[in-house]
């Protein structure tokens, strides 16, 4: 599903965040925000194509001046729309979520760890997610070894959200060390504290994801046995997302956006912007990737793609840049 980056403001300090990076979003004197009529221009590219969801991604995109419009528009225009938000939404956008049908829309609240939150922020987020209900899930980013998951289960659970929690690690962003990342040789520190995380989800009916990313090898048999039990959505992928900018930039995903970008009106249609960064997606992949990784039979059934690729290329000391 592609994305558009409704606009860079944010109203959250994330210490892992790499949309805020200015090489990536091009926003460098302030906010950068998308015109209406680019947000007419991606969602015609879209319907031409075919594709008939979406993503609003940021920054915060509810902080667009005109986000209650545009989310009106697209779903008069018969999209889903998967908004990306860290769930701190002004009220006039919080009120038009919670009026759309659960089956139109859904937003993707990346929660922080407890201690992160003020009284009055931990309040707005919790307000948030009892007026969206199940048309929320919950996602959480993994930035450093010790993480605490542990109120995520009572969150969804106390909200009646949708029952499913995304997991993320946050990767570098290629060419730039502006925000925090989880180092390759911590990834095996991380596996007990997942596990355990979906185990504790199942018991309340609730299933654990994963982003793109993750490694299998990072879990041992037995802890990806357990994830099974568990009702795990355990993929262990690195594809084409599809990310565009608010001037409709595009490029592979954010941790990859210095590496190679393209503009919307370089393709026909998204499908052949896929096909574009994919084809370079598979193609470094091979290159980079150790023998270890090629030669695994997690890689080579499908099962695990070797990581985030952006994680690959600092490994092999290549910065790239964009074009």
């Amino acid at each position: 599903m592609p994305n558009l980056m409704l606009t860079t403001a944010c109203n959250q300090q994330c210490p892992y965040c790499f949309a805020r990076t200015a090489d990536v979003h091009g926003a460098r004197a302030g906010a950068e925000s998308a015109a209406f009529d680019a947000v007419e221009r991606f969602l015609d590219v879209l319907a031409r194509s075919g594709i008939r969801e979406c993503g609003l991604i940021g920054g915060e995109p509810t902080l667009h001046e005109l986000f209650a419009e545009i989310l009106r528009y697209a779903l008069r225009r018969d999209f889903m729309v998967q908004v990306f938000s860290n769930g701190l939404i002004p009220g006039e956008a919080l009120d038009r979520l919670a009026a759309t049908p659960p089956d139109r829309v859904r937003v993707l609240v990346n929660v922080n760890e407890r201690t992160a939150y003020s009284p009055a922020a931990w309040g707005t987020l919790t307000g948030s997610l009892g007026k969206l209900g199940s048309r929320a899930a919950l996602g959480f980013n993994i930035w450093h070894v010790g993480f605490d998951a542990s109120h995520l289960v009572d969150l969804a659970v106390t909200h009646g959200l949708h029952p499913s929690i995304r997991l993320s690690i946050a990767h570098p962003a290629v060419g730039e060390q502006a925000h925090a990342s989880v180092e390759p040789a911590d990834y095996p520190a991380l596996a007990e504290p997942i596990v355990a995380l979906a185990e504790h989800a199942a018991r309340s009916g609730l299933r654990v994801g994963f982003d793109c990313g993750f490694r299998a090898c990072m879990f041992s048999p037995d802890q990806l046995r357990r994830l099974h039990l568990a009702g795990s959505m355990a993929r262990f992928k690195c594809e084409t997302i599809l990310d565009f900018s608010p001037r409709l930039e595009c490029w592979n995903c954010f941790p990859l956006a210095n590496v190679r970008r393209a503009q919307l009106g370089d393709f026909p249609g998204v499908i052949e912007a896929k096909d574009h960064f994919r084809s370079f997606l598979e193609e470094t992949r091979r290159e980079v990737l150790p023998h270890a990784c090629l030669a695994c039979d997690h890689f080579g059934f499908g099962i695990c793609r070797g990581g985030c690729l952006a994680v690959r290329l600092r490994e092999a000391g290549r910065t790239g840049s964009a074009g």
